[in-house]
């Protein structure tokens, strides 16, 4: 992926996610919190936190900063906003 360009909830299914793990991830990317990520979809924060556990082990990481920042350094996405 070129310099400068943006993670996209597609481009993060690249790294062996599920479409919905790549767009919890997406979000998750972001800055939005499980609750947030929860009203997006319309799901219980519990099913966001499943899913983002089973992105996590996918990953091999621990948590959703460790995701997020892999997913960027995978894709060579110049910066992503994590705030």
């Amino acid at each position: 992926m070129e310099e400068g360009k943006t993670v996209s909830a597609k481009s993060l299914q690249q790294l062996g996610l599920t479409t919905r793990e790549a767009d919890i991830l997406y979000w998750v990317e972001n800055g939005k919190t499980n609750d947030e990520v929860a009203t997006i979809f319309d799901i219980a924060v519990a099913t966001i936190k499943k899913h983002s556990e089973k992105t996590y082990h996918t990953l091999g990481v621990d948590n959703r900063t460790t995701a997020a920042m892999l997913a960027v350094d995978d894709l060579g996405i110049a910066e992503v906003d994590l705030l």
